[in-house]
């Protein structure tokens, strides 16, 4: 057993627990090199997240609200634009599943292949993804012109 010179987040478990192990120092150690692996892996799913929300509403979708499907190859186009890695399409998926980014989640795959389904948080569950290409778009008319 032994002892502890400086507490981190959890002194309470630290002093009750974790100075019973052989080396509670070393053990320290490793808990918080994680914790700020676990860090930095929030910080890298804000930043891909933060990226689809900005393309997402240049395509004319509010992330918040929209439910759109996007394939691999425009997501791939999207992170290399935009983090400046070039993913192969074969990398994507296992890139996106290993971030925690609520809204996003793996379409059954298709005979067009595979995609992303983006779910804005205020989205209704049952509503079906569309095309990230199809869009709502007002007709605009000039003015005086009756809209039909």
């Amino acid at each position: 057993m032994g002892q502890i010179q400086k507490y981190a987040r959890w002194a309470d478990w630290e002093a009750a627990v974790l100075s019973k192990a052989k080396d509670p120092e070393k053990c320290q150690q490793i808990i918080l090199a994680r914790q700020r692996e676990v860090d930095d892996n929030q910080d890298e799913s804000d930043l891909i997240a933060s990226i689809l929300r900005q393309k997402l509403t240049q395509n004319r979708h509010s992330p918040d609200t929209c439910c759109v499907i996007m394939s691999v190859n425009k997501l791939a186009k999207w992170l290399s634009e935009e983090t400046g890695e070039k993913r192969h399409l074969t990398k994507v998926t296992p890139y996106l599943k290993t971030l925690a980014i609520p809204e996003l989640s793996r379409a059954p795959r298709q005979a067009k292949g595979a995609g992303w389904i983006w779910r804005g948080l205020k989205a209704a569950k049952t509503r079906k993804p569309i095309p990230l290409s199809k869009v709502y778009a007002p007709k605009v008319t000039a003015p005086g012109e009756k809209q039909s």
